[in-house]
Order: structure tokens, then sequence, then C-alpha cells
């Protein structure tokens, strides 16, 4: 039994920054960034994103244009693909 119970931090404590930009603001400036290219149907974009590596930011996503719905769906695919047989 702990003589002083564990202290709960609130994200508005932690002070984690890149650039001088705190880090959750960073991440969700990228998550708005994400849900714009997808209203937008910007496809190029979308591409880029899981290319760059984050394509699990678009796995809980979902999209009214039938092109971005299937690609979004797809992601996990080129996700395990990129991983097993990278580019030379």
């Amino acid at each position: 039994m702990h003589s002083v119970p564990p202290r709960v931090v609130s994200t508005a404590q932690v002070r984690v920054s890149i650039g001088g930009i705190p880090l959750l603001s960073r991440v969700i400036s990228f998550l708005i960034q994400i849900r714009s290219w997808i209203r937008h149907s910007d496809l190029e974009n979308l591409e880029q994103c899981v290319l760059d590596g984050h394509g699990h930011s678009l796995i809980t996503e979902n999209a009214s244009d039938n092109k971005i719905r299937a690609f979004i769906k797809s992601v996990p695919s080129y996700m395990v693909r990129k991983w097993f047989f990278p580019a030379v």
C-alpha cells in the first residue's frame, strides 16, 4: 500500500514541445489537416501522408467521397506492404 497515492497529471501540465510548439497542438493541427484533405478529396496529400509513415492517422477516418473512402479502407494493406516489402 502506498503512503501517498499516485498523482494524476493533466495534459495542461505536460510541457512537451517540438520547435517551440507544444506536441499536442501539432498532433491536433495534423489531424485537422488530414480531415481537410479528406473533405476536399485531396488524394495526393493523403497518399503522401501514408508514404510519410502516418497511415495510422487515416485508419479511423471516413469519407463521403467513394474514391477517398476506398483509399482509406486500403491504407492498412499499404502499411503492411511497406513493412514487409520496403522500397529498394
